[in-house]
């Protein structure tokens, strides 16, 4: 064995080494003393100078080349598929890339302007798909196919050619589509919950999901102006009454006093609430802001079997969201006033839901069948290029949820289950060192109490060791904190990328006050 072989563990590794190739390209270097640059920013329209600011050189996709030799040892068929379409670009060495200029192209580049040149550098560059298939030697095909196919995909031919006939998998859902609400099981699992319903005149929420114009909704949204506390919004030149009067005429549900519900958000009773969504006996506790205190969410784990399927109508059809681990606060008052038999105005809710999604950064926009037909009903027209949403007829069990498992003791989240671990192995390591302390000597109370003060248990801890009370109500939790007084309305989106900060005054519609953050 040779003297210089390097002494650890022994690593199996292949003749041929990988060569990993990276998609990003390093930073352009500064310009040369002594010389100046022509073009550049300067060279930018000033509708694009705000992409030209974001998208440097290091947001560029450097281009690749395929290895054929092993492609066509593995998958000769794919081999021959891309010879028939003559895509032999993909197996050559890149072309010379100009940065500066790809950057000043894609800037300069006005998709919605239906202009088939971009001027680069005061010059007008032909960009069309036969100029690219003529560039790159590809066939000039017709695209209708491709086109159709992206409009109504075939789903079930589609699972079949990329999972298997014998497949399970599932194509994933955009989170804030309309659907509709299986009312069958509703009817028959919870009955007063369809009978709180009807009372509400909210029939809408099982029916079939009316069209829905992206292109409208989208125009709409983008020129609300909730703040200039107008009642309308001019869309393509026409004004749309938003109110949610006519939110409740358009809808069919009643023309209710918001006052109530804006109290609750205002000031919540916090142990009515988890009385009403837990049970007296549950220690369920408010998620607090981490740097202000107050009270912010509220966690799912401790919610009833009713309560979660209240919520899940309301994520689904009032205020939409994705994120149920902790549930935002006026969610929670909410589902609170629909189990108390609260007066709700449905309309007052829904502009709520929709002006959050108008002001906070990251959120997504919904209620597009309901924008529609408002615009429609106001006469905004409408054009043959506009993109129709498709619809989704498939009714969403809302039954099918479980309750909190109570079996092996009060139901923890995560982080309060983690917590009371740590504390209960953090005493166990403080009586083991004590242990080995005395010996074979029995410990006194003193130094038993002395662990006990240096590594307490919380009630979780204590509940489980048996050593304090099985139940202890969090009362304490339910005082509202000087935070939470000056903080008028319910919490900034948790599961958005809004500022926390961000506080919504109330809005008056026609003499009722609008529940808004």
């Amino acid at each position: 064995m040779s003297g210089t072989q390097r002494s650890g563990k022994a690593v199996a590794s292949s003749s041929r080494k990988r060569v990993r190739t990276g998609t990003t390209i390093p930073p352009a270097p500064a310009v040369p003393r002594g010389k100046t640059q022509r073009y550049g920013a300067k060279a930018v329209t000033s509708e694009g100078k705000k992409w030209y600011k974001s998208h440097t050189e290091a947001k560029y996709f450097s281009d690749v080349i395929l290895d054929d030799v092993n492609l066509e040892r593995e998958f000769p068929h794919i081999r021959r598929r891309l010879q028939e379409l003559h895509m032999g670009f993909i197996f050559q060495d890149p072309s010379e890339c100009n940065i500066s200029v790809v950057r000043e192209f894609y800037a300069n580049w006005k998709p919605d302007a239906r202009s088939h040149f971009v001027t680069v550098r005061g010059v007008e560059v032909q960009l069309t798909p036969s100029v690219i298939n003529q560039l790159l030697g590809t066939a000039d095909s017709p695209s209708d196919v491709l086109t159709a196919i992206n409009i109504s995909p075939p789903y079930q031919q589609i699972r079949h050619a990329l999972s298997g006939a014998q497949s399970t998998a599932k194509w994933i859902r955009h989170g804030h589509r309309d659907v509709i609400l299986d009312d069958v099981n509703l009817e028959r699992e919870f009955p007063h919950i369809r009978r709180r319903l009807q009372e509400l005149h909210m029939g809408f929420i099982f029916q079939d999901p009316s069209e829905c114009n992206i292109s409208v909704v989208r125009e709409f949204y983008a020129n609300w102006k909730p703040d200039a506390r107008s009642h309308f919004v001019t869309v393509r030149g026409v004004e749309v009454q938003l109110t949610p009067s006519a939110i409740n005429q358009l809808l069919g549900t009643a023309d209710s006093p918001a006052d109530v519900l804006t109290a609750i958000n205002i000031s919540p009773p916090y142990q009515q609430i988890r009385h009403a969504l837990s049970g007296a006996q549950s220690t369920a506790k408010w998620i607090r802001h981490g740097h202000r205190g107050y009270h912010q969410s509220y966690p799912y784990a401790h919610m009833n079997r009713e309560a979660r399927v209240w919520l899940k109508m309301v994520m689904n059809c009032l205020i939409p969201g994705l994120h149920f681990t902790e549930v935002t606060r006026d969610r929670v008052c909410l589902v609170y006033a629909l189990m108390k038999d609260l007066p709700i105005n449905v309309g007052a809710v829904l502009k709520s839901a929709m002006r959050k999604a108008r002001v906070h950064r990251g959120r997504r926009y919904a209620f597009g069948g309901l924008i529609t037909n408002l615009c429609r009903r106001a006469g905004v027209p409408e054009e043959s290029v506009d993109y129709m949403a498709p619809l989704f007829t498939t009714p969403l069990d809302i039954t099918k949820t479980k309750g909190p498992e109570n079996m092996h003791g009060p139901t923890l989240t995560t982080a309060e289950r983690n917590r009371r671990d740590e504390m209960i192995m953090a005493r166990m390591f403080g009586l083991e060192m004590l242990r080995h302390r005395n010996g074979c000597r029995a410990s006194t109370q003193e130094q038993l109490d002395e662990v006990a003060t240096k590594y307490p248990l919380n009630e979780q801890a204590e509940a489980l060791l048996g050593l304090g009370r099985a139940f202890i109500e969090p009362v304490w939790d339910d005082v509202p904190t000087d935070e939470d007084k000056r903080r008028t309305m319910s919490d900034s989106e948790s599961d958005s990328e809004a500022d926390e900060g961000d506080l919504l005054a109330i809005e008056g519609t026609g003499g009722n006050a609008n529940m808004d953050e």
